[in-house]
This record gives C-alpha cells, sequence and structure tokens, in this order.
C-alpha cells in the first residue's frame, strides 16, 4: 500500500529492512498458524470425556505452548535473515536452490498441513459431541429434562460444525494461493520478468500475499458472526475478566 499507493520506494531501503520485513511476516504467520492449531487441539481436549485428557485443555498449557511456539519460530526462521536479500531492487533470495527449497516448504507448511490437523480435531470434537448425545438419550433424565439438554447438545455440535468449516474454508481461499503462486513463480523464473508481464506478476504476487494477513484477521469477526456459542463465551469472558477487574480497581476496598 505504501509503495503503489503513495509513491514511497519500499525495496529502496538497506538490505537489512528487507531481512527483517520478511522475518516478521514469516514469524507471525507462523504463530498465528500453529495457535489456531493449538486451539483446536483445545476445542477437542475440552470437549473429552476422560478426565485426564481434559486436564491438557487449561490456561497454563495454552500460555506454554503460545510461548514455545513464538521462540521455535523466531529461531527457526532466522534462514530468512541469511538468505533474503535485494534483486534488481527487490526483496527476494537470490539463490535458486534455496528459492526453489523455500517455495516448497512454505507451500506444504503453510498451505495445505495446517488443514490436516484443523479437519483432524475438529472431527474427534465433533465425534465427542456425538457421543454425548448418545450418552443423553440413554440416560434417565428427570422427566422433562432430556429434550432441553439434547437441544443444547445439537445446537452446540451444529455450531462446531459452522465454526470447523468456516475456518478450513477461509485458510484454503485465503491462505493457499500465495504457496502455490511462489512455486508457481519459482519455476517460471521470476527474475527474468520484464515489462508489462514483471507488473502483472507483481500485482498478483501482491495480492495473493496481502491475502494471507487476511486470512488470520477474518477468523475472529467470522466466528462472531456465525456462532451463537462463540459470541456468548466471548461476552462471558469481558464481562469476568475485563469489567468485573475493572469494577474491583475502581470501586475502593472497604
Amino acid at each position: 500500500m505504501i509503495q503503489y499507493g503513495y509513491n514511497v520506494p519500499v525495496n529502496a531501503v538497506p538490505e537489512w529492512f528487507c531481512k527483517v520485513r520478511y522475518y516478521i511476516f514469516y514469524v507471525a504467520a507462523a504463530n498465528a498458524r500453529y495457535n489456531m492449531m493449538f486451539a483446536a487441539a483445545d476445542r477437542y481436549f475440552c470437549s473429552c470425556r476422560n478426565a485426564l485428557r481434559r486436564q491438557w485443555s487449561s490456561p497454563k498449557i495454552a500460555v506454554r505452548l503460545m510461548i514455545i511456539d513464538a521462540i521455535v519460530w523466531l529461531l527457526f526462521y532466522i534462514q530468512v535473515l541469511v538468505f533474503v536479500g535485494l534483486q534488481n531492487g527487490k526483496c527476494r533470495i537470490p539463490v535458486v536452490s534455496i528459492m526453489t527449497y523455500f517455495s516448497f516448504y512454505i507451500t506444504v507448511e503453510n498451505g495445505f498441513f495446517p488443514i490436516l490437523p484443523l479437519l483432524f480435531f475438529g472431527i474427534l470434537t465433533i465425534r465427542n459431541i456425538h457421543q454425548t448425545i448418545r450418552r443423553t438419550r440413554t440416560t434417565a433424565p428427570v422427566e422433562g429434562s432430556q429434550p432441553v439438554q439434547n437441544n443444547r447438545v445439537s445446537k452446540k455440535e451444529t455450531q462446531l460444525h459452522k465454526m470447523l468449516a468456516n475456518q478450513v474454508i477461509i485458510y484454503l481461499v485465503l491462505n493457499v494461493p500465495y504457496p502455490v503462486y511462489t512455486v508457481y513463480r519459482t519455476f517460471l523464473g521470476v527474475s527474468s520478468f520484464t515489462g508489462s508481464r514483471a507488473l502483472i506478476d507483481t500485482l498478483i504476487n501482491n495480492t495473493v500475499y496481502d491475502l494471507v494477513y487476511l486470512g488470520y484477521a477474518l477468523q475472529f469477526p467470522i466466528f462472531i458472526l456465525t456462532s451463537d456459542m462463540f459470541r456468548r463465551e466471548l461476552r462471558q469472558i469481558i464481562q469476568t475478566k475485563i469489567i468485573h477487574r475493572c469494577r474491583q480497581l475502581i470501586t475502593p476496598a472497604s
């Protein structure tokens, strides 16, 4: 946006800026990607009947995983600081063999791999909900309570289906095009593009690049718009964790 909207030559900067820019992008994207997978696993463990498995769904474990996740990707993508540089005024990896390896790696790790754990833990979570429904039907409940309970579980199951479907569809549509186009550019030899072909390539590359940001940014608003359960939990968190604590700070101790 800065470069093409305001004619500010972003690439006409020192090489260190180019390296840091890509390093931050890949680290931030990897953190968001794996935190999303951890959230899917957390939903599964939270829905398990087994008490030992439910213990894995806790804020303490979530914080630890997020910290470990950040450290791992900060270290792993140090290679970006080494390999990325300026070539013909553009940020890219100049060595063709390394660029080919990196393109395939990004396609698999960023494009298609995250879909597998999302589907895996999503399906297991839905299966746990199904088992809960069967148990409530086979248990002798208090008269008049079973229809209400089954209705609540069915609504929860439906909303989990929606959340899983929305998450996978958004990821496929917005996150997969960038790594796929990166591989395509590698085979075509993007450094040889000139004239209108180079301009078209720049437009497409920037478009699919921006879709990655959009893909992660849309997860939260999509869940709010499509899931009553998500809105209810979010409202409860705001009331108990934020509003209640603010009131405690404002109200003087008696």
